[in-house]
């Protein structure tokens, strides 16, 4: 109940806290903007004199919150250009050129060709510095977005989530160790039982509640194996050097790959790098083995012998595979359905146009191209568009597909079957969209696009089937022909 209630609580303040930014003119949130901060909003609001526990709880969410919120620019009248967060950078999205006051308060729409959604390049040579500029440049305006909003930029689709915010919390692994990424890219691939997957995460982050970690946590001050009761429990201990953890690794003929190690990740990184899948899952199976013995230890007086720990885990990882093969075990679902891998020509009468982004940051640029080919696989023609950088891979994909469709709305065409490799937009695409972010923005001027283009079809195809449209912009941000 306890647990319960500690989750549950926070969870719900989170949520809370995200109602008051969203929605600022709930009648909650104007009882507390009167009362807390008269003169500015809650992502400013400080905890206050004689605060209330309700307040007092929000105001410890608020600080994620302002971790993962941002200003969306649609007309820019609500925005200031030096106040506020308005920039795609995650680590600062406020302005660092030194602006005078008067410019500092000035709409950001003030920055913008008038009339237009195009940013003033020399209002932007001007005034800011080349960090400023190529910021400012990678937000793509739409004309049909009219007002300025806060949004969750931590989710493409700008809503907030509890699971955002855990993910805010917690720290970046192929940032600290990059020499790990191997290990965690595989691991959730790797196809055995969720539990063993959740279990290797945990132990490879030292999140399993091994007595040396409980003793730090003032939980118990015994930091003794159960098993051996001569060393520290500690996770290596447990899961490689205890007693009846050696004999079941040299059981299974695999302990000469882990004797050497002074650390779990070392290990795992070893295990991971060099073995195929059905030894990596052995070896994590047998992990989770180990694990499940010492807990029967503790909670149920419960001692396997090193024997059969290993054959549990042989058992187990053979049981699991066997009755997943007999419920379509390749299943792939929905996501993959559909995906040509090759290039292929389209129907008598129709053509096929693909459409691939690219950015290069060193350089400045992205860049979108489309390539139209008729029934034969004939080449008709090419298009190029050079633009400022756009940070966000997506984003990039979504812009030049609004390009390839405005080109194909203005040319006439018809019949035209719209190839792109970017399944997350094509995902999006078949949802009912609500702009809340720059990537929503250009998806609903697709969407919008489509409908009027109503006899063209958009499908998703792996990269190796856009392979022209993908070198080309490629070379578009690339070639020093194109500077």
């Amino acid at each position: 109940m306890l647990n319960s209630f500690w989750w549950g609580s926070k969870r719900m303040d989170g949520r809370r806290a995200w109602r008051l930014v969203e929605n600022p003119d709930l009648l909650v949130g104007k009882l507390y903007k009167a009362r807390y901060y008269p003169n500015g909003d809650f992502l400013s609001s400080l905890l206050g004199t004689n605060p209330s526990y309700i307040w007092a709880s929000l105001q410890q969410v608020r600080d994620l919150i302002c971790k993962g919120v941002q200003w969306k620019i649609g007309k820019g009248t609500e925005v200031s250009i030096g106040l506020h967060e308005w920039l795609l950078d995650a680590s600062n999205g406020f302005i660092e050129t030194n602006l005078p006051d008067e410019l500092r308060l000035q709409p950001v729409c003030s920055l913008l060709k008038p009339g237009t959604c195009d940013w003033d390049q020399e209002i932007l040579n001007d005034l800011f510095s080349e960090r400023d500029k190529n910021l400012i440049n990678s937000i793509v305006l739409s004309p049909t977005v009219g007002t300025d909003q806060l949004f969750w930029f931590k989710d493409p689709k700008g809503k907030f989530s509890v699971k955002d915010v855990y993910r805010v919390q917690q720290p970046d692994f192929s940032v600290l160790y990059p020499s790990n990424v191997v290990v965690w890219r595989r691991l959730w691939k790797l196809n055995i039982a969720a539990k063993c997957k959740v279990f290797m995460w945990r132990a490879l982050t030292n999140r399993l509640p091994v007595r040396t970690n409980l003793v730090m946590r003032k939980v118990t001050e015994d930091s003794s194996c159960p098993c051996c009761v001569s060393q520290p429990e500690t996770i290596m201990h447990i899961l490689v050097l205890c007693d009846v953890t050696t004999q079941s690794w040299k059981y299974v003929n695999l302990y000469q790959f882990l004797s050497q190690v002074s650390n779990l990740l070392e290990g795992a990184r070893s295990v991971f790098e060099h073995f195929d899948d059905s030894i990596v899952a052995s070896f994590v199976v047998l992990w989770w083995s180990l694990w499940t013995n010492m807990n029967d230890v503790v909670w149920n007086g419960k001692k396997l012998s090193w024997r059969a720990v290993a054959s549990r885990a042989s058992s187990f990882l053979f049981q699991w595979g066997k009755a997943r093969k007999l419920t379509d075990y390749h299943q792939l679902g929905r996501h993959f359905a559909g995906g040509d891998c090759l290039w292929q020509k389209p129907a008598t009468g129709k053509y096929k146009l693909n459409v691939d982004a690219s950015s290069s940051a060193e350089r400045g640029k992205s860049g979108a191209s489309f390539v139209l080919r008729d029934n034969a696989g004939i080449w008709i023609t090419g298009v190029l568009i050079i633009r400022p950088y756009i940070a966000n891979p997506d984003v990039a994909e979504a812009w030049a597909l609004k390009e390839a469709l405005s080109w194909i709305h203005a040319k006439g065409m018809e019949e035209v079957q719209i190839e792109t490799d970017c399944l997350r937009n094509i995902e999006l695409l078949e949802e009912e969209l609500h702009p809340n972010s720059y990537l929503l923005c250009l998806l609903k001027d697709c969407q919008d696009l489509l409908r009027v283009l109503n006899r063209c079809n958009l499908v998703f195809v792996y990269g190796s089937a856009n392979t022209v449209a993908h070198m080309i912009s490629k070379a578009t941000c690339s070639a020093h022909m194109f500077d």
